[in-house]
This record gives structure tokens, C-alpha cells and sequence, in this order.
């Protein structure tokens, strides 16, 4: 339903000294009472694909600043300076269990482990289908290639959900040409790869389109939206890359520490790779909640 979900840590976790009832009428808890709704909020909130927590790590200012670099992102405008959030975890076959967390499944290893690491945090796991699809699909009479993903992607600021299944007229053509033999668009970004996933949970399923793009100064840049099951399907049925394997992955989402962590387990083409994705926006010490619940970092970045 949201393409994302910022949540600013209340002053009373971190500043307490700026919380306060004297200005703000509709604000009654007391510092006590406004951790443990915030960490509630948190919680209900795990799983989210972009779920962003916002703590008390810097001056207000720089919490500020933290939301801003973090809607940049998300609007595909580049940012002057990228940290790593991503660190490869070794494999996690010889994880021993003192006392297995009863919840989670017997089949995943991980999970139980994760659990039991955890102890009564939650965890919320997923299933993902990730399958990259052609950027355009030129026709077997040579013609230039018609880019219905481009043209698609081009109407994302205006709220467009359905189909386009109508012939677009030649601008668009000339777009597509462009994105098809690399070239820059009009923003002087390079159009790189573009993917649809499935995200699963239960018997409820999310579906997503992604739109990679180089910017002119080397920046990479990602364009989503939220796509419809139907859509999912269409695309899938007629663009689906043949060159590309088809990525399926489980997905292992907590928070630590007022910060979002996310554990991607390849299933396939490559079976049992683990990456750890720092999503929330973090400062140094990003890596310490891999250490609390006892994955080591092989590298990465």
C-alpha cells in the first residue's frame, strides 16, 4: 500500500532531555509510556520493503537530513555520497541451536536460528520471485524496437496503474531506441536493467516493477512502483528476459536497536548466498547487530 514507511524515534528514546509536554497539547505520555509505543510502532511496521527508522543518534538536524538523503533515494534523485548497506554473510550450514525457538519452522535452519537469536524481538520472513524483463521487444522484421517498459515507467509520476496495450506514437519510439541501444534519455541517465518481483507472506503476495538507471555521473538510480497481480503476470508472460535466471529468495526482516535488517537467502540460481541489507538510514556501527546475533561478515559493499 506504501512505497515506504519513515518512523522518527521519539525524542523520549535518546533525547530526553528535548521531551517535553509544554508544547504539544495532543502529547500526554509520559517518557515511560512513549518508548514503549514507539517500539510497538516499530514493530508493526517489520516486513515493509522500505521501512525506515529514524533515531536519536544526531542532532535534530541531522535527523532531518537523514529523511531527506532517504526520500532522495526513493524518488531516484542522486546523493552526494553513498554508504555500504549490503555485507555478504558466511554460510550458515554449521549454526548450532543450544535451545531452538519453538515458532519457527523445522525445515529453515536460518530462521530457527534467527529466532532463537533474537529471542522475543519479532522476525517476519518472506518469499520473493525476482525475474528480470527485456527492455524493449523489437520484432522479428527489424524494425526498431518498441520499449512498452520505458513508456510505462515514463508515466509513474502521474499515478498510472492499468496496462498500456496502445501503439505509442514516434517520441516514444525514439525513447525506446534510445534505451535500447544504451543511449541516454532526457535526464542524461543510461537506462541499465529493469525487474518485477513477487514479494510473499502467508497466502498475501505484493507485486513491484524496477527501473535501473546510471546517472551521468555514475550514480545508480532505481525507479519503483507498486504494479497489480495482473500486471505481475503480463509482464512476466511477455517480457521475461530468457537470458536471465529467474531469482528466488527467502527473505528474513528485524529490527535491533531501533534499526531495520534485512537477511537475503538465495535459493536459486545460486543456492544458500546470504546478504545482509542495512535499509533504515544508519550511522557508523551499522554492523553491530550482526555481531548481537552472531552472523559474520565475510565482506561486501
Amino acid at each position: 500500500r506504501y512505497n515506504a514507511v519513515f518512523h522518527l524515534v521519539t525524542a523520549a528514546n535518546g533525547a530526553e532531555k528535548f521531551y517535553t509536554l509544554a508544547n504539544n497539547e495532543a502529547r500526554s505520555e509520559t517518557p515511560e509510556l512513549a518508548r514503549e509505543i514507539d517500539i510497538k510502532s516499530q514493530q508493526a511496521w517489520i516486513g515493509h520493503p522500505r521501512h525506515y527508522v529514524f533515531d536519536n543518534s544526531t542532532d535534530f538536524e541531522g535527523k532531518m537530513q537523514r529523511v531527506v538523503d532517504s526520500m532522495a533515494k526513493i524518488v531516484g534523485l542522486p546523493l552526494v555520497q553513498r554508504t555500504p548497506t549490503k555485507f555478504i554473510l558466511r554460510p550458515f550450514h554449521d549454526l548450532s541451536l543450544d535451545e531452538p525457538s519453538s515458532s519457527a519452522p523445522k525445515g529453515d535452519p536460518l530462521e530457527q536460528w534467527l529466532q532463537t537469536a533474537l529471542g522475543e524481538e519479532p522476525l517476519m520472513v518472506f518469499d520473493v520471485e525476482k525475474i528480470y524483463v527485456l527492455l524493449n521487444s523489437g520484432g522479428a522484421d527489424g524494425a526498431a524496437p518498441t520499449n512498452k517498459l520505458v513508456k510505462r515507467l515514463s508515466g509513474m509520476g502521474e499515478g498510472k496503474s492499468d496496462i498500456d496495450l496502445t501503439a505509442m506514437g514516434a517520441a516514444a519510439e525514439a525513447e525506446a531506441a534510445a534505451a535500447g541501444g544504451g543511449g541516454g534519455v532526457a535526464d542524461d541517465t543510461t537506462l541499465e536493467y529493469s525487474f518485477i518481483r513477487r514479494r510473499t507472506h502467508g497466502s498475501n503476495s505484493g507485486y513491484g516493477h524496477t527501473l535501473v538507471k546510471k546517472g551521468a555521473n555514475g550514480e545508480r538510480i532505481e525507479m519503483k512502483r507498486i504494479i497489480s497481480r495482473r500486471e505481475y503476470d503480463w509482464m512476466k508472460r511477455m517480457y521475461a528476459d530468457p537470458s536471465r535466471h529467474i531469482v528466488l529468495q527467502r527473505r528474513y526482516t528485524f529490527l535491533w536497536e531501533q534499526k531495520t535488517f534485512s537477511i537475503h537467502r538465495y535459493i536459486q540460481p545460486k543456492d544458500e548466498l546470504c546478504i545482509l541489507h542495512c535499509q533504515a538510514a544508519q550511522t557508523d556501527g551499522e554492523t553491530d547487530a550482526v555481531a548481537a546475533v552472531g552472523v559474520s561478515i565475510d565482506g561486501g559493499d
